[in-house]
């Protein structure tokens, strides 16, 4: 048997009033394909089915003016059975005795929500919290008309979105490009197949990152090579307690130091500073937005100066 496909065509507005370079209509259109190819998975996740396969999306029309992208999405299934079993569970999900009249604006949604969920992924750490929670509301005017459409609380459907997305370092990065046009205009929106509960505010656009920026790991070793360290504290009889050092040009305040237990400990606190090597654990500072000296580990030093 071949595949079964359900095709369904949908408008991305943007109400700039000025021109759209070409190059952002480029990457917001990738961009969305990107998205959209994220669909199928959380729409089976909100339906508790595996019957959508895949997704193809094709561009049938861009308008100028406000730039407009029209596109046709087809979604997949095994064969015809495995659609009609799907919609039994859109009909069940939304109470409706004909589950295919609910669709588009199923689909609407769950691709405004998808990128909404990539919105407030790309959000750098730091950011103010009126943009934080300018995005936040935003996001749960779009995850709540996703909830009643299927008769789902809000949280339910947030849960699912981020269980179902399979790459959400990707995603943040497609939904910055795709809402980027919108910058370049302040009063600029972003409407699903004019539907304003399917928008992005201009608020929102004006809050989410320019560039994407992978979220920083939350500690990080660096490894040096004979690097100056200071001491000033010390314990003749433990390796992991009682030590401090400061590394001019990394730290210039104390910070914890670990020693390898190959490391002659009167010899070293004997000396107020050595060359050694080291490593230097950082961890992330959300408020400082920066990392901070936490560690130090001496793995040997030179005894020889």
């Amino acid at each position: 048997m071949s595949e079964f496909f359900f095709e369904d065509s949908h408008e991305l507005r943007y109400t700039n009033k000025g021109c759209v370079p070409i190059r952002g209509i480029i990457e917001s259109l990738e961009a969305l394909e990107g998205i959209v190819h994220e669909t199928p998975f959380v729409l089976n996740g909100l339906t508790q089915s595996d019957a959508i396969i895949r997704v193809e999306i094709d561009i049938k029309n861009i308008a100028a003016g406000s730039l407009i992208e029209q596109f046709v999405v087809r979604y997949f299934f095994k064969d015809e059975e495995g659609f009609n079993n799907w919609i039994q569970q859109v009909r069940k999900k939304t109470g409706m005795d004909d589950g295919k009249i609910v669709i588009p604006a199923l689909i609407g949604s769950a691709i405004t929500a998808v990128v909404m969920f990539g919105i407030v992924k790309a959000m750098p750490a730091g950011t103010p919290d009126q943009a934080t929670n300018t995005v936040s509301g935003n996001n749960n005017v779009v995850v709540n008309f996703v909830g009643q459409t299927l008769n789902m609380d809000a949280a339910t459907v947030e849960e699912i979105i981020t269980r179902s997305v399979r790459n959400q370092k990707k995603l943040a990065e497609n939904a910055v490009k795709l809402v980027k046009p919108g910058k370049l205009d302040s009063n600029a929106e972003i409407i699903m197949d004019q539907n304003n509960q399917l928008s992005i505010s201009s608020a929102t656009i004006k809050a989410a990152p320019g560039v994407y920026e992978p979220p920083k790991p939350a500690e990080k070793i660096d490894k040096y090579e004979r690097a100056m360290v200071q001491i000033r504290g010390s314990d003749r009889d433990r390796y992991k307690k009682g030590w401090s050092v400061i590394l001019p040009q990394i730290v210039d305040h104390r910070v914890r130091l670990l020693l390898d237990e190959s490391i002659d400990l009167n010899k070293l606190a004997s000396r107020d500073k050595v060359y050694a090597n080291i490593d230097v654990t950082f961890k992330f500072d959300k408020k400082q937005n920066d990392y901070k000296v936490v560690e130090v580990y001496m793995n040997s030093w030179d005894d020889s100066d």
